[in-house]
Protein backbone atom coordinates (compact mmCIF):
# COMPACT_ATOMS: atom_id res chain seq x y z
CA UNK A 1 0.00 0.00 0.00
CA UNK A 2 1.29 3.21 -0.84
CA UNK A 3 0.95 6.40 1.59
CA UNK A 4 -2.18 7.82 0.58
CA UNK A 5 -3.71 4.14 0.61
CA UNK A 6 -2.69 4.27 4.16
CA UNK A 7 -3.44 7.91 4.98
CA UNK A 8 -7.25 6.83 3.85
CA UNK A 9 -7.52 3.57 5.78
CA UNK A 10 -6.31 5.57 9.11
CA UNK A 11 -8.62 8.52 8.33
CA UNK A 12 -11.88 6.49 7.99
CA UNK A 13 -11.06 4.57 10.98
CA UNK A 14 -10.50 8.44 12.84
CA UNK A 15 -13.78 9.70 11.15
CA UNK A 16 -15.68 6.03 11.97
CA UNK A 17 -14.52 6.44 15.62
CA UNK A 18 -15.83 10.51 15.87
CA UNK A 19 -19.14 9.41 14.17
CA UNK A 20 -19.75 7.22 16.90
CA UNK A 21 -18.61 9.96 19.69
CA UNK A 22 -20.66 12.44 18.24
CA UNK A 23 -23.63 10.29 17.56
CA UNK A 24 -23.95 10.09 21.00
CA UNK A 25 -23.79 12.96 22.16
CA UNK A 26 -26.19 14.14 19.95
CA UNK A 27 -28.59 11.18 20.80
CA UNK A 28 -28.40 12.03 24.39
CA UNK A 29 -28.91 15.56 24.11
CA UNK A 30 -32.03 14.88 21.73
CA UNK A 31 -33.79 12.04 23.88
CA UNK A 32 -32.57 9.68 21.40
CA UNK A 33 -30.80 7.55 22.97
CA UNK A 34 -33.26 5.12 24.46
CA UNK A 35 -36.19 6.00 22.25
CA UNK A 36 -36.87 4.92 18.63
CA UNK A 37 -39.63 5.12 16.00
CA UNK A 38 -41.41 1.95 16.18
CA UNK A 39 -39.97 -1.09 14.49
CA UNK A 40 -36.76 1.29 14.35
CA UNK A 41 -33.33 1.15 16.54
CA UNK A 42 -32.59 3.62 18.95
CA UNK A 43 -29.61 5.62 19.04
CA UNK A 44 -28.16 3.65 21.94
CA UNK A 45 -28.88 0.39 19.61
CA UNK A 46 -27.63 1.35 16.36
CA UNK A 47 -24.27 2.93 17.40
CA UNK A 48 -23.91 0.00 19.38
CA UNK A 49 -24.56 -2.30 16.21
CA UNK A 50 -21.16 -0.25 14.63
CA UNK A 51 -19.26 -0.96 17.48
CA UNK A 52 -20.32 -4.78 17.63
CA UNK A 53 -19.42 -4.71 13.37
CA UNK A 54 -15.98 -2.91 14.60
CA UNK A 55 -14.98 -5.33 17.43
CA UNK A 56 -16.70 -8.42 15.00
CA UNK A 57 -14.38 -7.76 12.06
CA UNK A 58 -11.14 -6.85 14.61
CA UNK A 59 -11.56 -10.31 16.33
CA UNK A 60 -11.68 -11.98 12.94
CA UNK A 61 -8.66 -10.06 11.76
CA UNK A 62 -6.69 -10.57 14.48
CA UNK A 63 -7.35 -14.42 14.36
CA UNK A 64 -7.08 -15.10 10.95
CA UNK A 65 -4.12 -13.85 8.46
CA UNK A 66 -4.38 -12.45 5.39
CA UNK A 67 -4.87 -15.30 2.79
CA UNK A 68 -1.08 -15.64 0.71
CA UNK A 69 -2.37 -14.99 -2.70
CA UNK A 70 -4.69 -12.61 -3.81
CA UNK A 71 -7.53 -14.21 -6.45
CA UNK A 72 -9.97 -12.68 -8.23
CA UNK A 73 -13.42 -12.72 -6.72
CA UNK A 74 -16.59 -14.40 -8.56
CA UNK A 75 -19.15 -11.70 -8.79
CA UNK A 76 -22.75 -12.14 -9.94
CA UNK A 77 -24.98 -9.26 -10.78
CA UNK A 78 -26.23 -8.99 -7.53
CA UNK A 79 -22.61 -8.45 -5.57
CA UNK A 80 -22.19 -6.41 -8.88
CA UNK A 81 -24.87 -4.09 -7.67
CA UNK A 82 -24.12 -4.65 -3.63
CA UNK A 83 -20.13 -3.85 -4.21
CA UNK A 84 -20.93 -0.96 -6.69
CA UNK A 85 -23.52 0.68 -3.97
CA UNK A 86 -20.75 0.43 -0.67
CA UNK A 87 -17.67 0.98 -3.12
CA UNK A 88 -18.92 3.79 -5.86
CA UNK A 89 -21.54 5.30 -4.16
CA UNK A 90 -20.29 5.04 -0.63
CA UNK A 91 -24.24 3.57 0.43
CA UNK A 92 -25.43 0.62 2.19
CA UNK A 93 -27.44 -1.77 -0.64
CA UNK A 94 -30.82 -1.75 0.37
CA UNK A 95 -31.56 -5.33 1.31
CA UNK A 96 -28.65 -5.57 3.38
CA UNK A 97 -28.64 -8.78 5.61
CA UNK A 98 -27.29 -8.05 8.89
CA UNK A 99 -25.67 -11.57 10.65
CA UNK A 100 -27.54 -12.15 14.53
CA UNK A 101 -24.29 -11.38 15.97
CA UNK A 102 -24.22 -8.11 15.33
CA UNK A 103 -27.90 -7.07 16.21
CA UNK A 104 -28.22 -4.90 19.28
CA UNK A 105 -29.98 -6.06 22.17
CA UNK A 106 -33.47 -4.03 23.25
CA UNK A 107 -33.56 -5.42 26.63
CA UNK A 108 -30.22 -4.62 27.73
CA UNK A 109 -29.25 -0.64 28.45
CA UNK A 110 -26.12 0.19 27.25
CA UNK A 111 -24.32 3.58 28.25
CA UNK A 112 -22.99 6.29 26.12
CA UNK A 113 -19.83 6.01 27.65
CA UNK A 114 -19.71 2.25 27.34
CA UNK A 115 -20.25 2.56 23.31
CA UNK A 116 -17.84 5.39 22.90
CA UNK A 117 -15.14 3.60 24.37
CA UNK A 118 -15.45 0.50 22.94
CA UNK A 119 -15.20 2.32 19.71
CA UNK A 120 -12.73 3.30 20.39
CA UNK A 121 -11.04 0.16 21.19
CA UNK A 122 -11.68 -1.90 18.31
CA UNK A 123 -10.59 1.24 16.19
CA UNK A 124 -7.24 0.72 17.72
CA UNK A 125 -7.25 -2.28 16.91
CA UNK A 126 -7.96 -2.15 13.72
CA UNK A 127 -5.55 0.30 12.91
CA UNK A 128 -2.75 -1.42 14.84
CA UNK A 129 -3.63 -4.41 12.78
CA UNK A 130 -3.60 -2.11 9.27
CA UNK A 131 -0.28 -0.87 10.74
CA UNK A 132 1.33 -4.60 10.73
CA UNK A 133 -0.09 -5.17 7.05
CA UNK A 134 1.15 -2.05 5.24
CA UNK A 135 3.55 -3.73 2.99
CA UNK A 136 1.02 -6.30 1.64
CA UNK A 137 -0.06 -5.55 -1.67
CA UNK A 138 -3.26 -3.77 -2.00
CA UNK A 139 -5.36 -6.97 -3.26
CA UNK A 140 -4.57 -9.40 -0.58
CA UNK A 141 -8.19 -10.68 0.34
CA UNK A 142 -8.88 -10.81 3.38
CA UNK A 143 -12.55 -12.24 4.28
CA UNK A 144 -15.80 -12.73 2.44
CA UNK A 145 -18.35 -10.54 3.70
CA UNK A 146 -21.78 -12.29 3.09
CA UNK A 147 -23.28 -9.84 0.94
CA UNK A 148 -19.92 -8.15 -0.92
CA UNK A 149 -17.99 -11.43 -1.48
CA UNK A 150 -14.35 -11.34 -0.72
CA UNK A 151 -12.93 -7.98 0.33
CA UNK A 152 -9.32 -6.72 1.21
CA UNK A 153 -8.57 -4.95 4.47
CA UNK A 154 -8.79 -1.76 2.62
CA UNK A 155 -12.32 -2.49 1.26
CA UNK A 156 -13.25 -4.07 4.78
CA UNK A 157 -12.44 -0.48 5.97
CA UNK A 158 -14.50 1.47 3.81
CA UNK A 159 -17.35 -0.95 4.18
CA UNK A 160 -17.19 -0.19 8.04
CA UNK A 161 -16.59 3.52 7.20
CA UNK A 162 -20.09 3.26 5.18
CA UNK A 163 -21.96 1.16 7.60
CA UNK A 164 -21.02 4.13 10.45
CA UNK A 165 -22.21 7.15 8.06
CA UNK A 166 -25.43 5.17 7.40
CA UNK A 167 -26.07 4.67 11.04
CA UNK A 168 -25.33 8.42 11.68
CA UNK A 169 -27.68 9.36 9.29
CA UNK A 170 -30.47 7.44 10.11
CA UNK A 171 -29.78 8.44 13.95
CA UNK A 172 -30.22 12.21 12.72
CA UNK A 173 -33.45 11.40 10.52
CA UNK A 174 -35.38 9.58 13.14
CA UNK A 175 -35.61 6.49 10.71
Amino acid sequence: MNMKDRRTILHRLVRIQRLVEEGAAWALRHNRWETAATGRWSGSQRLLHVVLTLEHCADHFEQSPANSAARAPIIGPMQWLRRSSVFTLMRLPKAARVPDALWPSSSVPIQSDDVTRRAKAAVLRLATLAEDRWNLPRDVLWAEHRDLGPLSFEEWVQFLFVTAIHHDDRLHRGR
